[in-house]
């Protein structure tokens, strides 16, 4: 019995392809979901927006009650944090945005009285009683992202 090997290498080719196509629809999957996480959506709303609100900020004028439709919450304290929301999830207990801090530090979510514990891949995270607890993470200069989960 003789095996047309001619015939086996357009079936090894057929299956190769399709492996290929398949390769390549799961990095483009990848990439569109990583593309639209939380973070790169803060990121791109830091790029778009940032500069327009650092000038306001330091021209003395006063704060508007929303950038690019989104609501800034400000929050004082020892540092003043300008706080964006950018999205909601699990039910209303998970919070993500961005905020900006004048003095360049990372705070906590709302700007609240707990501490920050630096993380070595350079954020920081807080934890309350219970299973309230978030991290922030720089993006730019005075511009930080976080999370927050209740």
């Amino acid at each position: 019995s003789r095996i047309n090997y001619h015939r086996r290498s357009k079936f090894t080719e057929k299956i190769s392809h399709r492996r290929g196509i398949l390769v390549c629809l799961a990095i483009f999957i990848s990439l569109a979901v990583w593309s639209n996480s939380p973070e790169q959506k803060a990121e791109r709303f830091v790029k778009v927006n940032g500069l327009t609100f650092y000038d306001l900020v330091n021209s003395n004028q006063q704060i508007p009650t929303t950038l690019d439709g989104i609501k800034v919450d400000v929050w004082s304290g020892e540092h003043t944090m300008y706080e964006f929301l950018l999205g909601t999830g699990m039910g209303d207990t998970q919070y993500w945005g961005v905020y900006y801090s004048p003095d360049d530090v990372p705070l906590p979510y709302q700007n609240t009285d707990v501490s920050l514990i630096a993380d070595d891949d350079g954020s920081w995270t807080w934890q309350t009683d219970g299973d309230n607890h978030g991290t922030t993470k720089k993006i730019i200069e005075k511009w930080y992202y976080f999370e927050a989960s209740f």
